[in-house]
């Protein structure tokens, strides 16, 4: 294997001499004509393209076809030596068709040519020189820049205009473009050079150079002309104004003051010649290095190698690490950073600066109803790790900024990665405040008003954002009663399982029915949702929560929705002596509780206790340690069995079975974790094992529903 550059026109070249011919399993050429305009633009401006695969071979190792064309080669000499394009045929067909006439050296036969060219590389490309407000190439003063490389693609991409060639017959009187114009003018014996002269002049007059044209005469001719139009309409501009005529020709000229005084118009006329001919000759050298000197880079490899070719194009396409949309977005948000002069902060650090700056914000009453107020922590939360913030929370972001940026109705293509990379860098960096304070917010909201502990705790993401499109209105976020109508969404949407099929459009749904219900504009549309709550059949009956149906498991977002609902119960420890309340707040901060009378302090971390212990089961005694048995389908799994409490309870308890345990624990806490009653809890006489645990479990199943049911009565009220 070896890495080869080779300039453009040499490509041109040896797929001319079916030295490099497309293998017959390429796909055919899909690119529509933005991909190959945005390819153009990357490639005017020095962007590297990526890597072309290619590998030896000979003429017969496959069937294969010219690039660009739809049919087959016939190669005749079987032996003949070639290489195969195996990545890169988007790029390389697409690059040929802009920067060649595909219809040149058989203009005669231009409609048999026509039909085998692919249908998508039917069209011609110009640099159209419009006054655009990047001056990409100099035109509207004729001083061409220093170096193309300082421009980006956007940039220049207004300038590249496509015709396409559609008719093979057309009779147009503005089909000078058309390969139909050449054969019809030499079939009139017109000459060569006066056809390329007439072509030149309809260019001219449109002011656009023919990217097709470049190898030959006929660009050089188009830039030429375009310069001389460009220089009279500069002289007849500034007239007499000397001010504005130095200022068009001191660069090119430093004496040209001297000259206007001494009124020297023949030392004048020669500053305007020269500064048209330079641009035309800086113009004209630019595009002919584009094919020159400007190197593609191609992994070349051995035919003994075609194994690890497949490997490689895996690679190129497949990746190890893939650039994400966030990093994309990133990258363009920089472009219009650069231009306010704020090139050094990237999007990235205006993003953690926003939640550095709510940090120091305390949370409103209407969030956390508590004497203290508190603050919140990026790091407790799971937004940011390390100093980077986390996967979860950049994806959310695009969602967020690309419905902040909708002009029109919101719909499921409003949502995504697609929706985010369509946005400009304008409006990426003017609405990315707002969105980091929606999403915060949302976050905040969910973790104190509804447990959550962290962002990867929260398992359907998109309920983020009719959350965060509320929440972000400073009226929603202060107004208790609003924050208890999305908490009342929240919890009905989630126990009856709204969000576990079909996401994106529910989702959209909810922004706008939320803010409806939230705003008193409409009536409770989400009641039928409330009356799903734990009884949404295979998602979250008692059946299934109970483990007794065994065809259909519990998904995390219930095991996890039941643990963080109790903790906004306030729930005491499962400490006897002292008590200890547990909240979210203090979990995610494993904060020190003091204990009375100087005992010293429990540290607020966290564990799933399995109220009924694992190592009560006869079948874990027999079989199974319970280590591994926790991540298994019995029935003491099941998240009705299960409760949050802190560590040192949890090792404390150990393996007493409840019955021990259980005593002494205050009603409080019993009724805070939805425990039944202590008499309930004994296994009764001549009760089976496994009746028992089902017996307990819909008891508690039952308890959770029924407070559930009232606090969402409350909220919604």
């Amino acid at each position: 294997m070896a890495l080869k550059e080779e300039a453009l026109d040499k490509l041109f070249q040896q797929v001319e001499e079916n030295k490099i011919i497309l293998p017959d399993f390429q796909r055919e050429f899909v690119w529509d004509e933005s991909k190959q305009k945005g390819l153009i633009a990357s490639f005017l401006v020095g962007i590297p393209i990526n890597n072309f695969l290619r590998i030896g071979g000979f003429a017969n190792d496959f069937t294969a076809k010219k690039l660009c064309y739809k049919s087959q080669v016939n190669v005749n000499i079987t032996s003949e030596e070639c290489s195969y394009l195996l990545d890169g045929q988007q790029r390389a067909s697409s690059l040929k068709a802009a920067f060649t006439d595909l219809f040149e050296d058989n203009i005669e036969n231009w409609e048999r040519l026509w039909d085998n060219y692919e249908n998508g590389l039917l069209n011609r490309w110009f640099l159209e020189l419009k006054h655009y407000s990047i001056d990409a190439f100099g035109f509207q003063k004729l001083k061409f820049p220093e170096n193309m490389k300082c421009f980006e693609p956007d940039d220049v991409f207004p300038y590249i205009k496509s015709v396409s060639i559609k008719e093979k017959t057309s009779k147009d009187k503005e089909y000078w473009y058309h390969p139909a114009y050449q054969a019809d003018q030499l079939n009139q014996k017109v000459k060569n050079y006066t056809i390329t002269n007439n072509i030149a002049d309809q260019a001219a007059k449109r002011d656009m150079i023919p990217l097709y044209g470049i190898k030959g005469e006929l660009s050089k001719l188009v830039i030429e002309k375009i310069a001389e139009k460009r220089r009279d309409q500069l002289k007849a501009s500034v007239k007499d104004e000397v001010e504005s005529i130095v200022e068009l020709l001191e660069w090119k000229e430093p004496s040209i003051s001297d000259y206007i005084e001494s009124k020297d118009e023949e030392a004048i006329r020669k500053a305007w010649d020269r500064l048209m001919n330079d641009w035309c000759r800086e113009m004209q050298t630019y595009l002919e290095s584009l094919i020159k000197e400007k190197t593609l880079v191609f992994i070349e490899l051995e035919k003994n190698e075609l194994a690890r070719a497949i490997a490689i194009f895996k690679s190129i396409n497949e990746g190890g690490t893939k650039l994400a949309a966030y990093d994309l977005v990133v990258a363009l948000a920089a472009k219009e950073q650069r231009r306010q002069g704020d090139g050094t902060r990237s999007l990235t650090k205006v993003i953690i600066d926003t939640i550095r700056e709510m940090e120091k914000e305390k949370l409103p009453e209407s969030i956390i109803q508590e004497a203290v107020q508190e603050q919140f922590s990026a790091e407790y939360l799971g937004i940011i790790h390390a100093g980077n913030l986390v996967k979860s929370f950049k994806q959310e972001y695009l969602n967020i900024l690309s419905l902040l940026s909708c002009s029109t109705n919101i719909t499921t293509s409003s949502v995504g990665n697609a929706a985010a990379l369509k946005l400009n860098s304008a409006t990426i960096n003017a609405n990315t405040p707002e969105a980091v304070k929606a999403l915060i917010r949302a976050i905040i909201f969910l973790h104190v008003r509804c447990g959550l502990l962290n962002l990867t705790n929260l398992q359907y993401q998109l309920m983020l954002l009719p959350i965060a499109l509320m929440v972000k209105d400073d009226d929603v976020w202060n107004d208790v009663k609003k924050i208890n109508k999305i908490e009342y969404w929240y919890w009905s949407s989630l126990f009856s399982g709204a969000y576990r099929e079909n996401q994106k459009e529910i989702c959209v749904e909810d922004i706008k029915d939320l803010g409806n219900f939230v705003n008193g504009i409409s009536n409770n549309v989400f009641s039928s949702r409330e009356d799903k709550i734990f009884n949404e059949q295979g998602y979250s009956d008692v059946e299934v929560l109970t483990r007794v149906n065994k065809d259909k498991k519990v998904v995390k977002a219930i095991e996890n929705g039941i643990l963080n609902y109790i903790l906004t119960r306030c729930p005491s420890d499962f400490l006897k002596t002292y008590d200890v309340k547990l909240t979210s707040r203090k979990a995610v901060k494993k904060h020190k509780e003091t204990l009375p009378n100087g005992k010293g302090n429990v540290s607020i971390q966290l564990e799933i206790h399995h109220i009924i212990p694992l190592a009560s089961s006869e079948d874990i005694k027999i079989k199974e340690s319970t280590q591994r048995i926790r991540n298994t389908d019995h029935i003491l799994n099941s998240p009705l069995n299960k409760t949050y409490i802190t560590k040192t309870a949890n090792n404390i308890i150990g393996a007493q079975c409840i019955s021990v345990y259980m005593k002494g624990l205050s009603n409080y806490s019993l009724q805070a974790h939805c425990i039944p009653a202590v008499a309930n809890l004994n296994q009764k006489a001549n009760e089976k094992e496994e009746n028992y645990y089902v017996r307990i479990l819909k008891e508690r199943f039952n308890y959770i529903k029924k407070e559930m049911v009232e606090e969402l009565r409350i909220l919604k009220e």
